[in-house]
């Protein structure tokens, strides 16, 4: 939520100016991928161009974030099945550990 928006209407704005929104991160980066047509999508006076529609969305998502009740569970579940995956695959195992060598058992 953002800007006094809920999650709904932040999606149905995306879905009107035909931008999608991918957010994801990892324990350094924080991701913002954005796919948008770069012609205006409607010939109404007024209506907003598809890099206009994204940059609002990170004007949101920069000025006026909001967590959700329902997101952060979200979120929860979603960090829980990415450690679930991180303890079966090699690579990932190999990485959590060297990093918990290299943070001195730091439980952050």
């Amino acid at each position: 939520a953002m800007l006094g928006w809920t999650r709904e209407q932040v999606e149905l704005f995306c879905v009107d100016h035909l931008v999608v929104a991918e957010i994801a991160c990892n324990e350094e980066f924080l991701y913002l991928e954005f796919v948008f047509p770069t012609n205006k999508v409607s010939n109404e006076p007024g209506d907003v161009s598809g890099m206009e529609g994204v940059f609002q969305v990170v004007h949101g998502l920069a000025s006026d974030f909001v967590w959700e009740e329902d997101a952060l569970q979200r979120a929860k579940q979603a960090f829980v099945q990415t450690h679930e995956q991180v303890s079966k695959g090699l690579e990932a195992a190999a990485a959590e550990h060297l990093l918990a060598e290299m943070c001195g058992g730091d439980p952050r």
